[in-house]
């Protein structure tokens, strides 16, 4: 089976990277992972590629009071 390889290219406001927005941003590169059966998803910041291969299970949402 071939599959075709696909990149999406997204530019953010250094502002908006709050440890909130990294942690929920990490949480889905993770699912997309595992969801989607790759072998690694990567992410470039500042130039510096990062590989996720070893994916992290998904926590529980959590309720918001």
């Amino acid at each position: 089976m071939e599959e075709v390889t696909v990149m999406v290219t997204s530019y953010t406001d250094p502002a908006d990277h709050t440890s909130e927005n990294l942690e929920e941003l990490s949480s889905f590169l993770h699912r997309f992972g595992l969801d989607a059966r790759q072998g690694e998803v990567g992410i470039v910041v500042a130039d510096e590629y990062f590989g996720i291969s070893k994916y992290r299970k998904p926590r529980r949402a959590r309720r918001k009071r």
